[in-house]
Order: C-alpha cells, then sequence, then structure tokens
C-alpha cells in the first residue's frame, strides 16, 4: 500500500492504491540489463492545485534497457475518464524519444473561484527532451465562468494599475522550456458566463 511510501503521504497525505514492482538486473554497472514490470492497482490521491480527486487509477508498466513502454493506464478524474499508452525510447537508461497519447472523456476541471469545465481529448506528446510537441484535440464540453470582474470605469480611464505587465518565469525544465502546442480548441456548446 502507498501510506508507507513518505515520499507519496507528503505531497498526497489522502493516497491510496497499491503498486507492485518486480525486475530483474543483470550486467555490469556499467551497463547494466534492467527489465522490469510495474502495476498499478487502484490508485487514488487528491489534486492539490485542483483540489479534485484522481481514482481507479489501475495500469501497467514495462521496462527494458531499450524502451519504457506505458501499456494503457486508465483512471478516472472525479467523474471524468482518462487513459494514458505509449513508449518512451531509452539509451543508457535517459530517455531518448517519447511517444505518449493520452485522451479524456468528460473530465471535469475546475480552477476554484474562476472556472468549472467539462472536456474531452484527445493528445500526443511526441519529440526528445530538448524538443517535443503537444499536440491534438481538446473539446470543451459545456463549462461556466463564474469569477466576478471588479471595475471602475473612472478609475479606469483616469489611473493606470501597473506600469508594465510582469514578466513570466522562464521554464526550468528543458522538456517544457523547448514544448511547442499545436492543439486544437473547439467547443460543443457555448461557455456561459455568470458572474456580476
Amino acid at each position: 500500500p502507498l501510506q508507507g511510501l513518505q515520499i507519496m503521504t507528503n505531497h498526497f497525505p489522502d493516497i491510496s492504491g497499491t503498486i507492485q514492482i518486480s525486475a530483474n538486473v543483470d550486467g555490469t554497472t556499467t551497463k547494466p540489463d534492467i527489465h522490469g514490470e510495474i502495476l498499478l492497482d487502484q490508485i487514488g490521491f487528491t489534486i492539490p492545485e485542483l483540489s479534485q480527486k484522481l481514482h481507479d487509477l489501475s495500469g501497467r508498466i514495462l521496462i527494458t534497457p531499450e524502451v519504457l513502454i506505458v501499456e494503457k493506464i486508465e483512471g478516472n478524474l472525479d467523474t471524468g475518464q482518462i487513459e494514458l499508452s505509449g513508449n518512451v525510447t531509452l539509451k543508457d537508461l535517459n530517455p531518448e524519444k517519447i511517444k505518449l497519447d493520452l485522451s479524456a472523456r468528460a473530465l471535469p476541471v475546475k480552477v476554484p473561484d474562476t472556472l468549472n469545465v467539462l472536456v474531452q481529448s484527445n493528445l500526443s506528446l511526441s519529440g526528445t527532451l530538448d524538443k517535443a510537441i503537444l499536440q491534438g484535440d481538446l473539446i470543451i464540453l459545456e463549462g461556466v465562468y463564474y469569477k466576478d470582474i471588479h471595475i471602475n470605469l473612472v478609475e479606469g480611464i483616469t489611473q493606470r494599475r501597473r506600469q508594465i505587465a510582469p514578466e513570466k518565469p522562464p521554464a526550468t525544465h528543458p522538456m517544457l522550456k523547448n514544448l511547442d502546442l499545436d492543439i486544437s480548441i473547439r467547443r460543443r456548446n457555448p461557455l456561459l458566463v455568470d458572474n456580476n
């Protein structure tokens, strides 16, 4: 059970489920020959940033010296369903090429005090750590934006609230720093605005 792993319980105090790891290591210290399997069974935890529960996450990951294979990991985020599959080609046990597919069906995304949407997506991440692309489709099935906006027209005309838009900190992870996005975002129903 995952409750025994201190590093996991620090970040996800309500984590549950089972991870089974089996591995066979041969070869030398400079060229290990690793063959392993990781089984995920009914993993669940709350994602702190979203306050949403990821649950019933199950699947299988195979590891060889040449490739890490994600065999259909399935689960739920609240009432929505997610599925991840693909592979990562390895060179000297380091990621070389990535090809992962993520699909989501009726996935609720909640931004506290701002937005609730229900989405469906088919996304694919491919490339290397130095240059990758995330591409696919994201469909907003329904949603509501409910954050109130405070506008003072007199103040808005006569005063400037900030001089320069703050700069975003640069991405530090090499993959995020050089990640290209090619995502088509569409809507099935109008996004409702219900604020002041």
